[in-house]
């Protein structure tokens, strides 16, 4: 499942599909890509190629009629797949690369800057290189190109937001870095969602400390109201990694202790001993030192 990308800063790893709004950078749906052998469960139809599968894929979850104008880069776009999204009422705006099929064979002259194929306007822009834009509803042709370079922003807006406060960690386990980006998605969301209803703009460390603090700030509230959470010291017994966050807020946490079981030290204490044990080493020391001397 691992791609190996020469133009990337990171040349190994694993390739995310994203659909994202333009002008919020809210991210609705993600297609992660499963690699060569996989590559039968991404089709959406048997005459599509992959590229118009992945798109489609993507847009299966959008369900109101609301017109919409679907941006998306070369590397997705072709013909069949504009044809094909203005049978199901998008609009849309692509960039065509030059060896695309059934691209009109006049635009690719000298003195020819658009034509028509099957209503659908191609434009060309000639820089460094020479660019081939489409879309299938009407527009100025000199407003096309700024048009796409704004709206088409959405996915990499929504990356640059995620790689300023990352929680990614270098692992070997594929699953833990898909499951460490879709946390972190989850999140971005959340920050866009709250900026919208607050009208403010957050940074992304700023809005996951807010998390941090209210999720605290909860225990806190149902700790003191539980006494299943309090030891007979009265004292609450926490990982040591939340000891100084906690007690900045007014927690108290209990000493490092040897345990009863394995003599190495733990902040955590079982409750009706009064004995320092590790969440591992409850279930053996119980079953050896308490169930086994009584009557069961």
């Amino acid at each position: 499942m691992k791609f190996y990308i020469p133009m990337k800063s990171h040349k190994w790893g694993f390739k995310m599909h994203l659909l994202c709004d333009s002008d919020t950078h809210y991210l609705y749906n993600i297609l992660f890509d499963p690699g060569k052998d996989g590559k039968k469960f991404i089709y959406f139809e048997e005459n599509t190629s992959l590229g118009e599968s992945i798109v489609l894929k993507l847009l299966s979850c959008v369900n109101d009629n609301k017109q919409r104008n679907i941006f998306f880069d070369g590397w997705y776009s072709s013909i069949n797949l504009i044809k094909k999204l203005t049978e199901m009422g998008y609009m849309n705006t692509t960039i065509l690369r030059s060896n695309a099929k059934d691209l009109p064979s006049k635009i690719k002259l000298e003195g020819y800057d658009n034509a028509y194929k099957d209503k659908i306007l191609i434009q060309k822009y000639e820089d460094k290189k020479k660019i081939f834009f489409a879309t299938n509803y009407k527009i100025d042709k000199e407003d096309l190109k700024n048009t796409y370079n704004i709206k088409n922003r959405g996915v990499d807006v929504f990356d640059q937001y995620l790689e300023n406060s990352s929680i990614q960690r270098k692992t070997k386990k594929w699953y833990k870095k898909v499951f460490l980006f879709g946390i972190d998605a989850a999140i971005i969301n959340s920050k866009i969602i709250c900026e919208l209803k607050e009208k403010r703009i957050y940074s992304t460390v700023l809005f996951k400390e807010k998390i941090i603090e209210t999720i605290f700030e909860i225990y806190k509230k149902y700790n003191s109201n539980n006494d299943n959470f309090k030891t007979t010291n009265n004292k609450s017994y926490i990982p040591n990694r939340f000891r100084l966050i906690l007690h900045n807020i007014g927690h108290i946490v209990n000493e490092k202790k040897r345990c009863k079981y394995c003599s190495k030290k733990t902040p955590y204490i079982c409750k009706e001993c009064n004995l320092h044990l590790h969440p591992e080493c409850f279930t053996i020391y119980h079953n050896n030192n308490v169930y086994n001397k009584t009557n069961y």
